[in-house]
Protein backbone atom coordinates (compact mmCIF):
# COMPACT_ATOMS: atom_id res chain seq x y z
CA UNK A 1 0.00 0.00 0.00
CA UNK A 2 2.72 2.11 0.95
CA UNK A 3 4.82 1.80 -2.30
CA UNK A 4 1.61 2.17 -4.49
CA UNK A 5 0.67 5.30 -2.49
CA UNK A 6 4.50 6.94 -3.36
CA UNK A 7 4.62 5.78 -6.81
CA UNK A 8 0.91 7.05 -7.40
CA UNK A 9 1.99 10.45 -6.13
CA UNK A 10 5.49 10.64 -7.85
CA UNK A 11 5.24 13.17 -11.06
CA UNK A 12 8.16 11.20 -12.79
CA UNK A 13 6.66 7.75 -12.58
CA UNK A 14 3.39 9.71 -13.80
CA UNK A 15 5.20 11.44 -16.64
CA UNK A 16 7.06 8.05 -17.51
CA UNK A 17 3.99 5.84 -17.26
CA UNK A 18 2.19 8.74 -19.57
CA UNK A 19 4.97 7.93 -22.03
CA UNK A 20 4.64 4.51 -21.64
CA UNK A 21 1.12 4.82 -22.80
CA UNK A 22 1.56 6.93 -25.48
CA UNK A 23 4.68 5.15 -26.98
CA UNK A 24 2.72 1.49 -26.40
CA UNK A 25 -0.04 2.84 -28.35
CA UNK A 26 2.29 4.24 -31.39
CA UNK A 27 3.97 1.25 -31.54
CA UNK A 28 0.73 -0.43 -31.52
CA UNK A 29 -0.57 1.70 -34.64
CA UNK A 30 3.33 1.07 -36.10
CA UNK A 31 2.97 -2.47 -36.11
CA UNK A 32 -0.30 -2.34 -37.96
CA UNK A 33 0.94 0.55 -40.21
CA UNK A 34 3.75 -2.20 -40.35
CA UNK A 35 1.81 -5.11 -40.95
CA UNK A 36 -0.36 -3.01 -43.81
CA UNK A 37 2.45 -1.82 -45.39
CA UNK A 38 3.94 -5.12 -45.79
CA UNK A 39 0.83 -6.88 -47.33
CA UNK A 40 0.71 -3.74 -49.64
CA UNK A 41 4.04 -4.28 -50.67
CA UNK A 42 3.55 -8.10 -51.35
CA UNK A 43 0.37 -6.85 -53.76
CA UNK A 44 2.74 -4.47 -55.27
CA UNK A 45 5.41 -7.39 -55.69
CA UNK A 46 2.61 -10.20 -57.20
CA UNK A 47 1.11 -7.38 -59.56
CA UNK A 48 4.58 -6.77 -60.88
CA UNK A 49 5.26 -10.45 -61.05
CA UNK A 50 2.15 -11.49 -63.07
CA UNK A 51 3.13 -8.07 -65.40
CA UNK A 52 6.35 -9.77 -65.79
CA UNK A 53 4.92 -12.81 -66.89
CA UNK A 54 3.27 -11.25 -69.68
CA UNK A 55 5.60 -10.97 -72.50
CA UNK A 56 6.59 -7.76 -73.99
CA UNK A 57 4.00 -6.35 -71.13
CA UNK A 58 5.09 -2.53 -69.65
CA UNK A 59 5.79 -3.25 -66.30
CA UNK A 60 7.37 0.49 -65.25
CA UNK A 61 4.63 1.65 -63.41
CA UNK A 62 3.98 -1.86 -61.15
CA UNK A 63 8.13 -1.11 -60.45
CA UNK A 64 7.23 2.10 -59.19
CA UNK A 65 4.48 0.97 -57.29
CA UNK A 66 6.66 -1.66 -55.77
CA UNK A 67 9.50 0.53 -54.79
CA UNK A 68 7.15 2.66 -53.06
CA UNK A 69 6.09 0.49 -51.44
CA UNK A 70 8.88 -0.85 -49.96
CA UNK A 71 10.04 2.36 -49.09
CA UNK A 72 6.80 2.65 -47.24
CA UNK A 73 7.62 -0.17 -45.23
CA UNK A 74 10.80 0.69 -44.26
CA UNK A 75 9.85 3.90 -43.67
CA UNK A 76 7.23 2.81 -41.43
CA UNK A 77 9.39 0.02 -40.10
CA UNK A 78 12.59 2.15 -38.93
CA UNK A 79 9.82 4.29 -37.20
CA UNK A 80 8.85 1.23 -35.64
CA UNK A 81 12.21 0.63 -34.50
CA UNK A 82 12.73 3.95 -32.93
CA UNK A 83 9.35 4.11 -31.26
CA UNK A 84 10.49 0.47 -29.18
CA UNK A 85 13.53 1.72 -28.55
CA UNK A 86 12.27 5.05 -26.62
CA UNK A 87 9.41 2.24 -25.17
CA UNK A 88 11.89 0.48 -23.44
CA UNK A 89 14.15 3.56 -22.55
CA UNK A 90 11.18 4.75 -20.95
CA UNK A 91 9.88 1.27 -19.24
CA UNK A 92 13.48 0.81 -17.89
CA UNK A 93 13.17 4.74 -16.21
CA UNK A 94 10.07 3.58 -15.11
CA UNK A 95 11.56 -0.03 -13.41
CA UNK A 96 14.17 1.77 -12.23
CA UNK A 97 12.18 4.84 -10.25
CA UNK A 98 9.51 1.96 -8.81
CA UNK A 99 12.57 -0.50 -7.91
CA UNK A 100 14.19 2.81 -6.15
CA UNK A 101 10.72 3.41 -4.26
CA UNK A 102 10.45 -0.02 -3.46
CA UNK A 103 14.05 -0.29 -2.39
CA UNK A 104 13.31 2.65 -0.09
CA UNK A 105 9.53 1.35 1.40
CA UNK A 106 11.69 -2.05 2.14
CA UNK A 107 14.68 -0.15 3.65
CA UNK A 108 12.39 2.48 5.59
CA UNK A 109 9.73 -0.99 6.70
CA UNK A 110 13.31 -2.40 8.33
CA UNK A 111 14.32 0.35 9.72
CA UNK A 112 10.68 0.80 11.65
CA UNK A 113 10.76 -3.25 12.06
CA UNK A 114 14.46 -2.61 13.94
CA UNK A 115 13.18 0.23 16.01
CA UNK A 116 10.03 -1.67 16.91
CA UNK A 117 12.05 -4.45 17.86
CA UNK A 118 14.61 -2.60 19.88
CA UNK A 119 11.41 -0.67 21.73
CA UNK A 120 10.18 -4.13 22.15
CA UNK A 121 13.36 -5.32 23.61
CA UNK A 122 13.76 -2.05 25.72
CA UNK A 123 9.65 -2.97 27.26
CA UNK A 124 10.53 -6.19 27.92
CA UNK A 125 13.89 -5.14 29.80
CA UNK A 126 12.34 -2.48 31.51
CA UNK A 127 9.18 -4.33 32.73
CA UNK A 128 11.36 -6.87 33.62
CA UNK A 129 13.28 -4.24 35.46
CA UNK A 130 10.05 -2.99 37.01
CA UNK A 131 9.35 -6.82 38.48
CA UNK A 132 12.43 -6.82 40.12
CA UNK A 133 11.92 -3.35 41.40
CA UNK A 134 8.95 -4.21 43.20
CA UNK A 135 10.24 -7.65 44.24
CA UNK A 136 13.15 -5.70 46.06
CA UNK A 137 10.28 -3.26 47.41
CA UNK A 138 8.26 -6.45 48.81
CA UNK A 139 11.45 -7.79 50.09
CA UNK A 140 11.86 -3.92 51.78
CA UNK A 141 8.67 -3.67 52.84
CA UNK A 142 7.92 -6.91 54.20
CA UNK A 143 11.30 -8.56 55.38
CA UNK A 144 14.10 -6.28 55.21
CA UNK A 145 12.96 -3.21 57.05
CA UNK A 146 10.35 -5.11 59.61
CA UNK A 147 14.08 -7.42 60.34
CA UNK A 148 15.57 -3.86 60.76
CA UNK A 149 13.21 -2.32 63.15
CA UNK A 150 13.01 -5.44 65.42
CA UNK A 151 17.03 -5.40 65.27
CA UNK A 152 16.80 -1.42 66.63
CA UNK A 153 14.01 -2.61 68.73
CA UNK A 154 16.31 -5.29 70.62
CA UNK A 155 19.49 -2.65 70.11
CA UNK A 156 17.50 -0.43 72.30
CA UNK A 157 16.49 -2.74 74.59
CA UNK A 158 20.01 -3.89 74.72
CA UNK A 159 21.48 -0.17 75.00
CA UNK A 160 19.00 0.05 77.69
CA UNK A 161 20.16 -2.61 80.21
CA UNK A 162 23.62 -1.81 79.50
CA UNK A 163 23.85 2.01 80.82
CA UNK A 164 21.61 0.26 83.52
CA UNK A 165 24.88 -1.80 84.41
CA UNK A 166 27.44 0.48 83.52
CA UNK A 167 25.03 3.25 86.37
CA UNK A 168 25.49 0.34 88.35
CA UNK A 169 28.98 -0.08 88.06
CA UNK A 170 29.52 3.29 88.21
CA UNK A 171 27.76 3.11 91.73
CA UNK A 172 29.71 0.10 92.62
CA UNK A 173 33.09 1.34 91.99
CA UNK A 174 32.62 4.85 93.77
CA UNK A 175 31.37 2.61 96.65
CA UNK A 176 34.54 0.80 97.06
CA UNK A 177 36.72 3.65 96.51
CA UNK A 178 35.16 5.39 99.26
CA UNK A 179 35.61 1.67 101.32
CA UNK A 180 39.12 1.55 99.96
CA UNK A 181 39.92 5.28 101.22
CA UNK A 182 38.27 5.06 104.72
CA UNK A 183 40.16 1.60 105.08
CA UNK A 184 42.86 3.41 104.15
CA UNK A 185 42.67 6.15 106.78
CA UNK A 186 41.11 3.38 109.14
CA UNK A 187 44.48 1.08 109.10
CA UNK A 188 47.10 4.32 108.77
CA UNK A 189 47.93 2.96 105.16
CA UNK A 190 49.43 6.25 103.79
CA UNK A 191 51.78 6.92 106.92
CA UNK A 192 53.25 2.97 107.08
CA UNK A 193 53.55 3.53 103.39
CA UNK A 194 55.79 6.70 103.70
CA UNK A 195 57.57 4.93 106.71
CA UNK A 196 58.61 1.99 103.95
CA UNK A 197 59.47 4.66 101.57
CA UNK A 198 61.69 6.17 103.99
CA UNK A 199 63.54 2.79 105.14
CA UNK A 200 63.63 2.18 101.71
CA UNK A 201 65.49 5.28 101.06
CA UNK A 202 67.65 4.76 104.13
CA UNK A 203 69.06 1.00 102.90
CA UNK A 204 69.67 2.60 99.45
CA UNK A 205 71.58 5.05 101.07
CA UNK A 206 73.44 1.89 103.37
CA UNK A 207 74.05 -0.54 100.29
CA UNK A 208 75.39 2.24 98.33
CA UNK A 209 78.10 3.35 101.43
CA UNK A 210 78.58 -0.30 101.65
CA UNK A 211 79.42 -0.54 97.95
CA UNK A 212 81.45 2.33 98.16
CA UNK A 213 83.81 0.09 101.08
CA UNK A 214 83.62 -2.65 99.22
CA UNK A 215 85.17 -1.13 96.46
CA UNK A 216 87.43 0.30 98.72
CA UNK A 217 88.38 -2.59 99.64
CA UNK A 218 88.53 -4.53 96.63
CA UNK A 219 91.28 -1.45 95.80
CA UNK A 220 93.32 -2.44 98.77
CA UNK A 221 93.03 -6.02 98.30
CA UNK A 222 94.23 -5.37 94.62
CA UNK A 223 97.33 -3.43 96.82
CA UNK A 224 98.15 -6.02 99.12
CA UNK A 225 98.30 -8.71 96.02
CA UNK A 226 100.39 -6.28 94.18
CA UNK A 227 102.23 -6.21 97.06
CA UNK A 228 102.30 -9.97 97.96
CA UNK A 229 103.76 -10.36 94.39
CA UNK A 230 107.07 -7.67 94.77
CA UNK A 231 107.26 -9.39 97.87
CA UNK A 232 107.99 -12.89 96.37
CA UNK A 233 109.92 -10.48 93.82
CA UNK A 234 112.06 -9.49 96.45
CA UNK A 235 112.00 -12.67 98.52
CA UNK A 236 114.12 -14.17 95.50
CA UNK A 237 116.91 -11.51 95.80
CA UNK A 238 116.71 -11.84 99.64
CA UNK A 239 120.50 -11.94 100.37
CA UNK A 240 121.52 -9.27 97.90
CA UNK A 241 118.48 -6.70 98.88
CA UNK A 242 117.95 -7.17 103.10
CA UNK A 243 117.45 -3.50 103.05
CA UNK A 244 114.39 -3.00 100.95
CA UNK A 245 113.17 -6.08 102.31
CA UNK A 246 112.42 -4.44 105.53
CA UNK A 247 111.39 -1.62 103.99
CA UNK A 248 108.69 -3.88 102.15
CA UNK A 249 107.86 -5.73 105.68
CA UNK A 250 107.25 -2.36 107.66
CA UNK A 251 105.08 -1.39 104.42
CA UNK A 252 102.97 -4.61 104.62
CA UNK A 253 102.76 -4.04 107.76
CA UNK A 254 101.02 -0.54 107.46
CA UNK A 255 98.99 -1.79 104.71
CA UNK A 256 97.24 -4.54 107.19
CA UNK A 257 96.94 -2.22 109.41
CA UNK A 258 94.24 -0.26 107.14
CA UNK A 259 93.16 -3.35 106.05
CA UNK A 260 91.87 -3.89 110.07
CA UNK A 261 90.76 -0.08 109.85
CA UNK A 262 88.63 -0.30 106.79
CA UNK A 263 87.44 -3.53 108.54
CA UNK A 264 86.23 -2.23 111.79
CA UNK A 265 84.81 0.89 109.61
CA UNK A 266 82.75 -1.10 107.58
CA UNK A 267 81.03 -3.00 110.36
CA UNK A 268 78.71 -0.46 111.82
CA UNK A 269 77.70 -0.41 108.02
CA UNK A 270 76.76 -3.92 107.91
CA UNK A 271 75.15 -3.81 111.15
CA UNK A 272 73.11 -0.83 109.72
CA UNK A 273 72.14 -2.40 106.64
CA UNK A 274 71.35 -5.61 108.59
CA UNK A 275 68.93 -3.49 110.92
CA UNK A 276 67.15 -1.56 107.80
CA UNK A 277 66.59 -4.71 106.22
CA UNK A 278 65.00 -6.33 109.30
CA UNK A 279 62.89 -3.27 109.77
CA UNK A 280 61.70 -3.36 105.68
CA UNK A 281 61.02 -7.00 106.29
CA UNK A 282 58.77 -6.63 109.09
CA UNK A 283 57.04 -3.72 107.17
CA UNK A 284 56.40 -5.68 104.20
CA UNK A 285 54.74 -8.42 106.22
CA UNK A 286 52.78 -5.55 107.58
CA UNK A 287 51.68 -4.39 104.34
CA UNK A 288 50.74 -7.50 103.10
CA UNK A 289 48.77 -8.55 106.41
CA UNK A 290 46.94 -5.15 105.54
CA UNK A 291 46.32 -5.86 101.97
CA UNK A 292 44.81 -8.96 102.75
Amino acid sequence: AEIRRRVDGNPTIQRLRGEERHLQGEVAQLERQSEGARQERDRKKAELAQCQATPQADCTAQQGALQNAEGQLNTVVTQLRNSRARLNNVSSDLNRQISSIESDVRSEENRLENRLRQALDREQSTTRDLQNAETSIRDLEFSVIPNLERDLRDLDRDQTIAEGDVASGESAVRASSRDLEAYRTRVGWYAKTESINTAANQLSRSENALSDAVQNKALQERIISNSIVTQRDLESTLLARQNELTQLRTRKTALSGQINQYKQERAPFDAEATRLKGILTGLQNEFKGILA
